[in-house]
């Protein structure tokens, strides 16, 4: 009984924004379970960028909801950018890795896909659209279940370019010390 009042929790928890739109500060993303269950919100109260010297691109989502246990990151991370005029139908368009962690004191949710991610810069911001992305359940542990199961992924939003605030949530996700990054421009 505990287990599914707790799994009841996190997915309102995790979907607090359903029906939201986009939002002055952060990101919202749109998820499509592949069961049929209807299209879920979820929103990021801040959203990060850097691009690498190599050209590749991180982008973390985080949230801590008001009240709640957990907290969220999503982790975008864009290997190559695509030419203009690219068709995103097609897997090799598959440009980017995506992980959502979901986790609280004793218990954790980690979903792990890819997708095809346009990301572009603007000043300080990277304008970044999720299309034809999936998700699925990597890992579990604790008493938590999957309140989505596996899922299409879309979004579109900015993400402020912020090096240090990127590679200290990368860190903590690794358990590791904050690096510095080599970072084009910021």
């Amino acid at each position: 009984m505990r287990s599914i009042v707790r799994t009841l929790t996190v997915a309102a928890t995790l979907f607090a924004a359903l029906g939201m739109g986009c939002a002055d500060k952060g990101a919202s993303i749109r998820l499509t379970p592949t069961n049929g269950n209807a299209v879920l919100s979820q929103h990021f109260d801040d959203a990060y960028a850097v691009v690498r010297q190599t050209g590749e691109m991180d982008v973390v989502l985080s949230t801590t909801p008001k009240g709640a246990e957990l907290t969220q990151l999503m982790h975008l991370r864009v290997l190559w950018k695509p030419m203009r005029g690219t068709k995103t139908d097609q897997p090799s368009t598959t440009n980017a890795t995506i992980d959502w962690n979901i986790a609280g004191r004793n218990e954790s949710l980690s979903y792990t896909g890819a997708g095809f991610v346009l990301a572009y810069r603007s000043g300080d911001d990277l304008q970044v659209t999720i299309r034809n992305a999936m998700l699925k359940l990597g890992s579990q542990r604790g008493g938590i279940t999957d309140p989505i199961g596996p899922a299409t992924l879309q979004g579109k939003f900015n993400a402020k370019i912020d090096a240090q605030r990127v590679d200290a949530a990368l860190a903590t996700l690794r358990g590791e010390p904050h690096p510095t990054a080599a970072v084009d421009g910021h």
